[in-house]
C-alpha cells in the first residue's frame, strides 16, 4: 500500500475537473499510473497528462473506460455532479 492513499471518508478536492477527479479515483483505488491505464487500455503518459490539466476533455471512449472499469458515473466524471460511484448508497 502506498503512503498517500486515499481512504473512503476523503473528501473530493474543491477544484474540480475531470482530472482531478481522475487523481482522486486512481488515489482512492491505490493504483499508480501504470496500474489504472492499463485498465482502462490507455497510455500511462496520456493519464498523467489528463490528471495535470495538460490534455484536452477526454473522449466519451475514455469515460465510458473509466465509468466501466471502476463502476463510476460517467456524469459525476465529465462534471463531478451526481454520485460518484454507480449504485451509490444516497441519503432521502
Amino acid at each position: 500500500m502506498r503512503a498517500n492513499k486515499i481512504n473512503a471518508t476523503s473528501s473530493l478536492p474543491e477544484s474540480q475537473t475531470v482530472g482531478a477527479r481522475l487523481h482522486w479515483l486512481r488515489e482512492f483505488k491505490d493504483l499508480t499510473l501504470q496500474e489504472f491505464a492499463s485498465r482502462i487500455d490507455c497510455a500511462p503518459g496520456y493519464l498523467s497528462k489528463l490528471e495535470n490539466g495538460k490534455a484536452g476533455s477526454p473522449s466519451e471512449r475514455f469515460i465510458a473506460g473509466v465509468a466501466v472499469g471502476f463502476w463510476v458515473n460517467a456524469e459525476w466524471l465529465r462534471t463531478g455532479n451526481g454520485d460518484t460511484f454507480v449504485g451509490a448508497i444516497t441519503d432521502t
